[in-house]
């Protein structure tokens, strides 16, 4: 936003000192004609905000380019974090001529005012993107809601936007979008749509319906459909971007991918990772950058909502883009209030849930995957490959394999050689385990165990340097404070002790003064 913000004063001044009046005075004239306050257009100015309509962006561009003579690159610079809706056509309206290259596309609007928190990934697919790279395919992985679609888009539409500052070579032909998503989740719940592709014909004619060339497509057999489609390619640039393209069965389009020519390139979003692609993976957001989508859910919608409500949010949502823009969405469409919100996202029948993982965990049924979802809903937080084997009780290679499946799907993340779940992802797996009650009973009981075994091996009283063990008491204490509440819950007095032996001089010697003192005082109680 800052450099809007600078980018507008420049212009700004410009028109102040080529017409030989006040900045003040210009501003109560710009602000008059676009219908805003003067403190509005300071807050532009110092980029704490960002007009988000067409008709304000366009006047504002308009009156720096004829009235302060900013150039074609001041304009370029200045469009670029907006959201005007035909960057080309109001670029070719102020610098007519300019460029005489137009990219042919299908693209749908953005349903973002802004991409948040994806700078890197951008930057990242831009290279993969450019001739300079040998890749062909980049694809965009992630959970379901972690905005694959939303980064694949801002993608197209940049790369459509920006040909005109692009050398001939690197600007692209065209630019076609397909989706296969047959659901969208929406403020008041999923309402079905009707893919545009659902395999590799469904690709073809896209391509030939934007390109102007469906006769060719009615005619040809296949052999003659890939020769065409496959030259294509190979003479115009042509970005392809394919959408949810784990709903799609078809070993033909994956070898078509596979065998992509140059120059042209194509994305793909799915949550199911394939092997022949540049990956990007995609990771919730990270605390601030929630923070910053939730004030700019919050103004799009004219809400509010105070600091202690924000953070209860991100915690629930662990930073899932879809969740903290759906519950705001919600809020708004509802007249709700966050914290009934909140309490629906604690409901595993919350449409999110079906939206985000249905169709996932039925792929894993009956199989190890399956059971090692469950598995980790048993633990409070991240724990390692061998604490996951002996809980799930599977052996060491079905747990690898199905670890790996996991991964593939997107239903865990991994650190090193320590795997989770994501807040939702948790929420979800939980009630798949509340649906296997006999497992989940067994899987406790293996948890508690496992747990025993850990602190007696790491714990103890701190003699002949048992503290230097200590080290790995603290890296998953949230899972052995877990373990020790619900032997709190379940009356087990006896393992309690046990633990309470094995951590004593940990938690004192570390620190943990709030946890030995809930521990000791509910063993004192009993």
């Amino acid at each position: 936003m800052g450099h809007f913000g600078t980018l507008l004063t420049q212009g700004l001044k410009s028109i102040a000192a080529l017409e030989k009046i006040e900045l003040t005075d210009l501003q109560h004239e710009v602000g008059k004609e676009i219908g805003v306050s003067v403190w509005t257009l300071y807050k532009w100015r110092n980029g704490t905000s960002i007009p988000n309509d067409d008709r304000t962006i366009a006047l504002l561009a308009r009156a720096c380019v004829r009235r302060g003579r900013m150039d074609r690159q001041w304009l370029i610079a200045y469009l670029h974090p907006t959201i005007y809706s035909n960057k080309p056509a109001l670029m070719d309206e102020l610098f007519p001529n300019a460029s005489l290259r137009h990219v042919i596309h299908n693209l749908p609007r953005r349903q973002h005012h802004r991409l948040i928190g994806r700078d890197r990934e951008l930057t990242e697919i831009r290279n993969f993107l450019s001739l300079r790279h040998r890749v062909g395919v980049v694809c965009i992985s992630g959970g379901g809601g972690v905005g694959k679609t939303a980064l694949a888009l801002e993608i197209a539409h940049s790369c459509y936007e920006d040909s005109a500052e692009q050398p001939p070579e690197e600007s692209f032909y065209a630019v076609i979008w397909v989706t296969a998503k047959t659901v969208e989740l929406l403020p008041a719940g999923q309402v079905q749509r009707q893919p545009t592709f659902s395999d590799l014909d469904g690709i073809y004619r896209a391509i030939a319906g934007l390109l102007d060339i469906p006769l060719i497509f009615r005619t040809a057999t296949q052999a003659e459909k890939n020769i065409i489609v496959t030259r294509l390619l190979a003479e115009k640039r042509i970005l392809l971007a394919l959408d949810n393209l784990e709903n799609v069965d078809d070993q033909e389009l994956m070898i078509f991918l596979r065998d992509l020519p140059a120059p042209s390139k194509a994305i793909v979003t799915t949550r199911h990772r394939i092997d022949m692609a540049a990956p990007v993976y995609l990771h919730s957001l990270d605390e601030a950058t929630a923070h910053e989508l939730v004030a700019m859910e919050c103004q799009q919608h004219h809400l509010a909502m105070d600091d202690e409500q924000i953070k209860t949010l991100l915690h629930r949502t662990g930073g899932l883009p879809l969740g903290i823009i759906r519950t705001i969405g919600r809020m708004a469409w509802r007249g709700s209030n966050v914290e009934t919100e909140i309490r629906h996202l604690d409901d595993p029948n919350n449409e999110i849930y079906d939206f985000c993982f249905a169709k996932t965990i039925a792929l894993i049924q009956p199989g190890a995957a399956y059971w090692l979802f469950l598995t980790l809903a048993v633990f409070a937080a991240d724990t390692s490959r061998d604490a996951l084997v002996f809980v799930s009780d599977l052996g060491r290679l079905p747990a690898d394999e199905g670890l790996s499946d996991l991964e593939v799907l997107s239903l865990c993340h991994k650190n090193g050689d320590h795997f989770g779940l994501e807040p939702l992802t948790r929420t979800q797996a939980l009630a798949e385990l509340r649906r296997q009650p006999d497992f989940a009973a067994e899987a406790r009981e293996r948890w508690l165990k496992w747990y025993l075994n850990f602190t007696a091996r790491y714990g103890g009283r701190d003699g002949r340097e048992m503290h230097l063990h200590y080290d790995y008491l603290e890296q998953d204490w949230s899972n052995i404070l877990a373990a020790m509440h619900w032997c709190i819950e379940q009356g087990r007095y006896d393992d309690l002790i046990v633990f309470w032996n094995n951590v004593r001089d940990f938690t004192h010697i570390y620190s943990f003064w709030a946890d030995r003192l809930n521990l000791l005082n509910w063993m004192i109680v009993q």
